[in-house]
């Protein structure tokens, strides 16, 4: 026996199935391994791939210039395996209390939630790092308005109307103002509430707004009816902003780069030829779907992403993405078929939750990749995520908000939590674990959220076969 196991042994240590195979072939199987198998295998294990591993781990986490040990690699290799295929290491619930509650909005920064408080006049904001909570009240007379949040790690924005309530949650002060207009777009990177006016046709100029906080100045930037993109970089005091000519062919870009004093400081045109033929301004704004669905802009730090959801002649119901990254300037589309257009969230560009009432069911898509991965329970209404199929009784709201470490989920109960970095797994006074949805194993597996994947490709080759498939490119011009 002892032979044999000596035997089994060189043959593992001399024949590596994996570790025959080319390093770009070699990554993508890691994507499908679990981490302990990653490191145990000879090629990831002592060659220099083990490295390119990490840097495409980082990468999909959105952390590429992150500073990550040897000793800790392994624990971000995980972390990227739990998230793409929805496998927490921790789940948590925090209910709300008896009297109701309204709901309006959320808002997640830096391990920190902010929602409205019980009241209905104040900002709660709690630290899931350590479980503080802190209450900032605003007037009466907000009481029975709509709000939306916003929070940057010093300020808290509060939207009702057209009106801006910022507290500075350092230096204890606060800020108001009333904007000109409606905005489509508003979010706050560190002190800047960076604002895009709303159109209401698609030939309509639109103006940028910056409000700097730290200053009080406010500075208005006029754009063309074509601003389809921008990013702001609070750091450097940098606007870049993208005006697509979609009736051009092949589509043109015009590029601007500004300073927030209003000052041009560069521009510069390129064309996307891939997308010759494919997409008209009559084709986004057909039916009127875009207006409905095509204005979110997602900021994640140095990357700016925005999706447009539109109906292809070709391709169906298709999502069209814009991504700009400033830290390498580098303007990237990709073209999509698996993105739902509601009730979803993007936890890093990358990784899409989204969630479906009927069946009651988690869908992962892998956005780059054009892969949707559905989560369900394998019991029915016996749910084995003991988690979001719960909530689904008849809830007044539902938002959802996160990052690459939390995925959550706020509705009339209260708070749903899913952690996926294994090196933060906070407790939280008064946490409770995931109502039950019924009799049945409720807790077996409960790290467990994935039951099947589909990879969907084309089956027929054929003149548009190319636009039937995921197309990532990237131009910078």
């Amino acid at each position: 026996m002892e032979k044999q196991r000596r035997r089994a042994n060189l043959f593992q240590e001399t024949y590596d199935i994996v570790g025959s195979l080319p390093i770009e072939l070699v990554l993508e199987i890691t994507e499908y391994l679990r981490p302990a198998d990653i490191a145990r295998n000879l090629k990831v294990r002592i060659t220099g791939s083990f490295t390119a591993v990490l840097h495409k781990t980082l990468a999909f986490l959105n952390m590429e210039n992150a500073e990550v040990s040897a000793s800790e690699a392994i624990t971000y290799i995980e972390w990227h395996y739990r998230l793409q295929k929805g496998r927490p290491v921790k789940k948590m619930f925090l209910p709300w209390s008896e009297s109701a509650r309204r709901l309006d909005d959320i808002a997640y920064r830096s391990r920190r939630l902010c929602y409205r408080a019980e009241s209905g006049v104040g900002v709660e904001t709690l630290n899931l790092e350590t479980g503080e909570k802190s209450i900032w009240t605003v007037d009466e007379e907000f009481a029975d308005k709509h709000w939306g949040l916003l929070m940057s790690d010093q300020y808290i924005v509060i939207i009702t109307g057209r009106n801006l309530i910022v507290r500075d949650t350092k230096a204890s002060q606060r800020h108001a103002r009333q904007i000109p207009v409606s905005m489509s777009e508003i979010f706050i990177e560190k002190d800047k509430v960076f604002m895009v006016d709303e159109a209401y046709d698609p030939y309509m100029p639109r103006s940028i707004y910056i409000w700097d906080l730290s200053s009080d100045h406010f500075q208005k930037i006029a754009m063309s009816p074509d601003l389809w993109l921008w990013h702001l970089n609070a750091d450097e005091n940098i606007l870049v902003a993208f005006e697509i000519d979609w009736d051009a062919d092949p589509p043109k870009v015009q590029q601007t780069k500004w300073e927030l004093t209003g000052r041009l400081l560069e521009k510069r045109h390129f064309h996307l030829p891939l997308l010759s033929g494919r997409v008209s301004r009559e084709i986004l704004f057909e039916n009127g779907s875009l207006l409905q669905f095509g204005w979110d802009i997602l900021p994640f730090g140095h990357k700016t992403l925005r999706y447009l959801s539109y109906s292809d002649p070709y391709r169906g119901p298709t999502q069209l993405g814009l991504l700009y990254d400033f830290s390498i300037d580098k303007f990237s589309v990709r073209l999509n078929s698996r993105i739902p257009m509601i009730y979803n969230f993007f936890l890093t560009p990358d990784i899409v939750y989204s969630w479906s009432n009927y069946p009651g069911k988690l869908e992962i898509v892998n956005a780059k990749k054009d892969i949707r991965e559905r989560r369900w329970n394998q019991e029915g209404i016996n749910s084995r995520l003991c988690s979001l199929r719960a909530e689904a009784r008849d809830p007044p709201a539902r938002l959802f908000f996160g990052d690459s470490e939390v995925f959550g989920m706020a509705s009339k109960d209260g708070i749903r939590l899913w952690f996926f970095n294994p090196s933060f797994i906070p407790d939280i006074p008064d946490a409770e674990p995931f109502p039950s949805t019924g009799g049945g194993p409720s807790q077996q597996s409960s790290q467990v959220m994935a039951v099947s994947a589909t990879i969907h490709q084309p089956s027929i080759e054929s003149p548009a076969s190319k636009w039937n498939r995921f197309d990532d490119f990237n131009q910078t011009g």
